[in-house]
């Protein structure tokens, strides 16, 4: 029973030429799908490519950086080491410098107590017996007062030393 339309085909030719047209639309959809994928497949290959040299460059700096980063921390050690030897040599040092100045400040008093021993036996020599002027020029090398400038500054820089060290 074939039922005619409005023009002048019947519903079994709309139907055929239905199915011819969407073969026809199909075959051009297989062929554009099918390029389609060939390029998607095609892009892919380059990016996977692109991404393995990629990964092969970094697994490279990775490589550099993990030698790199072992010769820092082998540095850093000796110079931790170094840093230690240092402060212990400074403190050493310091210590040194306090004893010297000790012994250098008790050496100028020693010194002068010398001097005003020398000075006192002087006076009482000449008091006792007068002596001529030329041995008096043994004791002349003893000038009281020259090394008592001597003796501030040396003060001056232990208490200016001693107050670091605080």
């Amino acid at each position: 029973m074939r039922q005619i339309c409005t023009s002048g085909l019947s519903t079994e030719d709309i139907g055929h030429w239905k199915q011819l047209v969407l073969q026809n639309n199909n075959q051009k959809s297989i062929t554009e799908v099918k390029s389609q994928y060939e390029k998607d497949i095609s892009a892919l290959r380059a990016a996977n490519t692109e991404m393995k040299y990629k990964n092969r460059q970094l697994e490279r700096e990775k490589v550099d950086w993990d030698c790199t980063k072992k010769v820092f921390d082998m540095k850093c050690e000796e110079y931790i080491v170094e840093v230690g030897i240092n402060e212990k040599r400074l403190r050493e040092s310091e210590r040194e410098r306090k004893t010297l100045n000790e012994l250098l400040s008790k050496i100028i008093n020693d010194k002068i107590e010398l001097k005003q021993k020398i000075e006192t036996f002087e006076m009482d020599l000449e008091k006792n017996c007068s002596l001529p002027k030329s041995n008096s020029s043994l004791f002349a090398q003893f000038e009281p007062g020259q090394d008592e400038g001597k003796q501030e500054e040396v003060l001056e820089v232990e208490s200016v030393n001693g107050d670091e060290g605080s």
